[in-house]
């Protein structure tokens, strides 16, 4: 190989590892601050190295569903915590409707849109699967997508 072939290919390593490293730390958004539906800040304290976020509001029909019923089987797995965003801006309104449907899952709030951002959060159902890096100080994103596909979240979540 000639010496300008080398330079090329060292360049080129070199920007594919510092975009690496910069998308790793774009994808690395931390869950701790959103809001509960009391207006607290929500700290992450389940124990649980998996976070399935679930984005959803009170008008969609898919979501209620798997509120009521696959949402909380998961819940009840060893390794995973549920947490939903509730999209309404209502906030009374989504209390009535937690309380009236009797939702024992976490509720929560992004009141600063950061999470929703990053994730681009455009419709709902959208889901996040979040794991705790090996230091347990952060939250790494796993995967994420509109609508519910189940399946693909238990992949993710059996990974």
């Amino acid at each position: 190989m000639k010496r300008k072939n080398y330079k090329n290919l060292f360049v080129f390593l070199f920007f594919a590892l510092i975009f690496t490293v910069n998308c790793s730390e774009v994808f690395s958004v931390q869950i701790d601050g959103l809001k509960d539906l009391n207006g607290q800040n929500y700290i992450s304290n389940h124990g649980k190295k998996k976070e399935l976020i679930i984005f959803w509001g009170t008008w969609c029909k898919e979501c209620r569903q798997k509120m009521g019923d696959t949402l909380p089987a998961l819940d009840s797995r060893k390794d995973v915590a549920v947490l939903t965003v509730n999209m309404d801006s209502d906030v009374n309104r989504v209390k009535n409707f937690v309380d009236k449907e009797g939702i024992k899952l976490t509720v929560l709030q992004d009141t600063k849109r950061a999470l929703i951002k990053d994730l681009k959060v455009f419709a709902v159902p959208h889901w996040a699967i979040y794991e705790q890096e090996k230091d347990g100080t952060k939250w790494a994103l796993k995967d994420s997508a509109s609508a519910f596909d189940i399946n693909r979240i238990n992949a993710v979540l059996n990974q």
